[in-house]
């Protein structure tokens, strides 16, 4: 089981993250500023997650999908913050090289996201 929910968290992943490019592309292209354009692909990269990770990554059945919107979008943000922190902490405080920092704010990033969806937010799947 949990072999097979961390594949599809990590194929899920690839998936909402060409979708934001994608949308940023687009958005980019149709003229609009790259900060609305980010924020668009955010979205659309987070919506696709949401809907694909409740559905296929976790399995969780029924209706009701708005009570997870807001433990999913608190995870999404305390993953969020976790990355900020590492990568700050790592250049800022350590003067780590960058690129390693991002990688490893990106690792910790999927690691805190994919526990927080499978123990807090999707728990009862």
């Amino acid at each position: 089981m949990l072999r097979r929910q961390t594949g599809r968290y990590l194929a899920t992943g690839v998936a909402n993250t060409a979708l934001g490019l994608l949308v940023i592309y687009l958005l980019m292209g149709l003229g609009l500023h790259h900060w609305l354009a980010n924020a668009g692909g955010y979205a659309a990269g987070l919506a696709l997650s949401f809907i694909v990770n409740r559905a296929w990554t976790f399995e969780r059945r029924g209706p009701n999908w708005v009570r997870d919107i807001a433990p999913f979008a608190a995870v999404f943000a305390t993953a969020y913050l976790v990355n900020l922190a590492a990568i700050l902490g790592l250049i800022d405080g350590l003067g780590a090289n960058r690129h390693m920092a991002q990688l490893v704010g990106v690792l910790l990033f999927a690691t805190v996201n994919f526990a927080g969806l499978k123990y807090v937010v999707f728990r009862n799947s």
